[in-house]
């Protein structure tokens, strides 16, 4: 068996379908907790935007649905996983979604409108958000990110893995069929 033969065994059948699963279903909505997060805090994604972008009414605005994203790519992400974390932290997962969708329903209470010289302005309850925001980020989401850990879906839990050594006892496993 030639090594290219062999290579494109390793990459067949669940082991494929699982790296795909863990990058587009688990790592990706890692990485937009985090985009959403500093959206919500900042109103923006770039530091520019704070020296330039004069607008509070678009800034508002947009942490406020910054923040409904984030709590909804929480929530895709405990859905996503629920199944692979260690059975005891599985119910635990399902009360993270059922409080994060009441924190969803309960966000209008987040923004006021006041209108002042026939312009209509969007005020924030800053208190309120910074009690949501750190519900979310560091009750929560500080939580699931150790429960992933320690389910192995984001560092293996495995400290000694060589790949060369795998490839090689799988390799002689093979020739010695």
């Amino acid at each position: 068996m030639d090594n290219e033969t062999l290579r494109e065994d390793l990459t067949k059948g669940n082991w494929n379908t699982a790296g795909f699963y863990v990058k587009e279903k688990i790592q990706d909505y890692l990485k937009k907790v985090d985009s959403f997060y500093e959206l919500s805090i900042f109103g923006y994604s770039e530091m520019y935007n704070d020296v330039f972008m004069k607008n509070d009414n678009l800034k508002n605005t947009a942490r406020i649905h910054a923040l409904k994203r984030l709590i909804y790519t929480i929530i895709t992400l405990l859905r996503n996983t629920k199944f692979a974390v260690l059975p005891k932290d599985q119910p635990l997962f399902k009360k993270y979604i059922e409080r994060l969708l009441f924190i969803v329903s309960k966000l209008y209470k987040l923004k006021s409108e006041i209108k002042s010289r026939g312009k209509i302005n969007i005020i924030l309850d800053e208190v309120l958000f910074d009690k949501i925001i750190n519900e979310v980020m560091q009750d929560i989401m500080d939580d699931v990110n150790f429960k992933l850990n320690k389910a192995g879906l984001i560092f293996t839990q495995k400290e000694d893995y060589d790949v060369k050594e795998q490839m090689k006892k799988f390799k002689d496993r093979i020739e010695n069929i």
